[in-house]
């Protein structure tokens, strides 16, 4: 092997390399070192191997075919250890920079046909120092295809299905290449005929004009799924605006009706007096007393207070947690205060409507086994994966449900295994309902660091492997956050509306299919149900307390955590066994 073979060999792989260590550098992760160092020395030791194949002038197609693709396969496999792509993008991105290698291969040959009137040598310095000058003068402009088409649709498409289907293009434009052109040109005794000057030219526009066209419509095919995700939005906001507006209008109609009512009702009062006629207008006020519909539930006398009663008791029945309720009464009771501090009303009489309402609402912690049935029914739907991870998160960590959607990728710290909690995601303000927002916790203890399990780990590297450059790829923004760990096919956080819709949906599928029924489920009762599973195994309270962002372990014994009948009669004879 002679050193001219040596540089033309280390100039087919070492731009190969340096493209692909440039285009793909900020993705680059720590990899096994001697998984990565053993597959390197592989593919150096085939692509040496089939140099001398290319060489020696040995006519066998076959063997040129294995050693391209054993060197595609390998270089796959190096890139996807490297980067963390799926296999199927490593074979492609790893098949066009090969396929970039081998047409400078081919024009450094066709050059020196054009000057010599003869094929050169692989073991010639000529060669070499052709391919060198073309490799100098070729390589900004593959390095920009790459940085400019190549990976924005790699990043914007990697989850589409295309990418199963694609790696085929470059694979057969290699084999194509060792088949009709690595025979008839490895030959310096080869004559090719008048129609080369033409073929290696056609060959490296056709090829690369076909690549190009490929990641524009895999773009294209990206942006069409973005602007369908603004679509849906835009027609979910213009539904809500046009049942608000229907809403409005059916007001305004009761309203108008209602102003008619009371004209024709003066009026008729109005000539009863004129006229003197007491008795006529006792008996028409009874009338229309009589005709009105009675409320559903007389509390007392007074009017006002028994119509906020009445409707805080309407608000419970529609299932209203008591917490709402509270949450409505402190508008309704400020609103009243103040009328009254400025003596527009003599008595606050919002502030005894709440009593029955100041307890707090309990919520009953799943049991170990209707977890298990509720995730297992999760994972054999067909759909909602990021719903069905999105609740395993809050089972195995106890965040909040604005919380944990309001995660970003650099909330996580899978080197320490901690998750940094310090804001939170809503939806809706003052303004409008449906803008998102980035706010602080809930409470100051709300801010924490929450240590991963085993189980939160994997969770949290398997989604990061396969779905964290999808979260940046629309570059969607929230207050100055973005890179969410669940999140839309547009890059924005989930909603807990969603999240409480696709646990309702899989509870009332699995009830109907089976005698065992699970409880109502819902994203709050996932946090309950942590707590509970931790101070069953005796967690530390400090630590719980800590974990779950309470001020005291009182908030998480008495609200939080439930004692299933089974923990307690396992307690108990162990404590038995323990006495005997």
């Amino acid at each position: 092997m002679t050193a001219a073979h040596i540089i033309n060999t280390l100039f087919f792989i070492l731009p190969c390399f340096a493209l692909l260590l440039l285009t793909f550098r900020n993705r680059l992760r720590p990899p096994v070192f001697l998984h990565i160092a053993g597959a390197i020395l592989a593919y150096l030791a085939i692509t040496f191997y089939g140099s001398g194949t290319y060489a020696s002038y040995a006519p066998f197609p076959l063997k040129y075919l294995t050693i391209g693709l054993s060197t595609i396969i390998l270089g796959a496999v190096i890139f996807d250890m490297a980067t963390g792509y799926r296999f199927g993008h490593g074979i492609f991105i790893v098949a066009v920079a090969k396929c970039y290698a081998e047409q400078v291969t081919l024009l450094s040959m066709y050059v020196f046909f054009l000057l010599r009137d003869r094929l050169p040598s692989f073991n010639t310095f000529d060669s070499s120092v052709i391919r060198i000058i073309l490799t100098v003068i070729t390589f900004p402009l593959i390095y920009r295809f790459f940085r400019n088409f190549l990976r924005p649709a790699l990043d914007y498409t990697a989850s589409f299905s295309i990418w199963n289907q694609v790696w085929i293009i470059p694979i057969c434009n290699n084999l194509i290449y060792n088949l009709l052109f690595s025979q008839n040109i490895s030959s310096q005794d080869s004559v090719p005929d008048r129609f080369f000057y033409f073929i290696p030219p056609l060959w490296v526009i056709l090829t690369f004009a076909t690549y190009v066209l490929i990641m524009r419509m895999v773009i294209v095919i990206s942006e069409n799924a973005n602007l369908s995700e603004k679509l849906h939005i835009s027609e979910t906001v213009s539904d809500s605006q046009r049942k608000q507006a229907e809403v409005l209008q059916c007001q305004i109609q009761q309203t108008s009706r209602q102003r008619h009512d009371m004209r024709h009702h003066l009026l008729v009062i109005d000539n009863y007096i004129k006229t003197e006629n007491i008795q006529g207008l006792n008996e028409y006020i009874r009338d229309y007393r009589s005709s009105l519909t009675p409320p559903a539930d007389i509390f007392c006398d007074n009017l006002a207070l028994n119509s906020l009663i009445g409707y805080y008791k309407e608000l419970s029945e529609k299932g209203y947690s008591n917490g709402t309720i509270k949450c409505i009464h402190k508008y309704i009771n400020g609103i009243l205060e103040m009328a009254f501090e400025d003596d527009m009303i003599r008595r606050n009489f919002a502030k005894k409507c709440i009593d029955p309402y100041k307890k707090i609402s309990t919520r009953t912690a799943l049991t170990k086994r209707e977890t298990d049935l509720f995730l297992t029914a999760c994972e054999n739907a067909r759909w909602g994966y990021n719903y069905l991870l999105g609740f395993k998160l809050m089972l195995l960590t106890g965040l909040r449900v604005g919380e944990m959607t309001g995660l970003t990728w650099n909330d996580i710290d899978l080197k320490n295994r901690t998750i940094n909690v310090d804001h939170q995601f809503i939806q809706g303000d003052d303004k409008s309902r449906t803008s998102y927002h980035i706010d602080a916790t809930k409470t100051t203890n709300g801010k924490r660091k929450v240590p991963m399990s085993d189980d939160v780990y994997e969770l949290l590297k398997e989604l990061k492997e396969t779905t964290y450059f999808d979260s940046l790829k629309f570059n969607s923004c929230v207050d100055g956050y973005k890179g969410f760990v669940l999140h839309t096919r547009s890059g924005l956080p989930i909603l807990t509306a969603r999240f409480n819709e696709y646990a309702h949906k899989i509870v009332n599928e699995y009830n109907t299919n089976h005698e065992e029924k699970l409880p109502n489920i819902t994203c709050h009762i996932c946090r309950h149900t942590f707590c509970t599973r931790m101070a069953e195994l005796n967690m530390n309270p400090n630590a719980l307390i800590k974990i779950v962002g309470h001020a005291s372990y009182k908030t998480t014994e008495n609200v939080y955590i439930s004692v299933e009948d089974d923990f307690v009669n396992e307690e108990f004879f162990r404590v038995m066994r323990g006495i005997g």
